[in-house]
């Protein structure tokens, strides 16, 4: 699973998610609903945190 830290879902409500799924894992990263993966209306055009978290996206995928 992966949440921003300003998401619609707060991160101690995805945290208990995963809890609850069998081999979850979960990766909370900065920014709000889609800021993360540069979507364009959440994001207002500013890919800044997009390019920040990538490589943690990566990594986590990659994991």
């Amino acid at each position: 699973m992966v949440v921003g830290d300003r998401d619609i879902v707060s991160a101690e409500y995805a945290a208990r998610m995963a809890g609850r799924i069998q081999g979850a894992r979960l990766l909370i990263v900065p920014g709000g609903h889609g800021d993360y993966l540069g979507e364009q209306a959440a994001s207002g055009g500013d890919l800044r945190t997009m390019h920040a978290t990538v490589p943690l996206l990566l990594r986590f995928l990659d994991g």
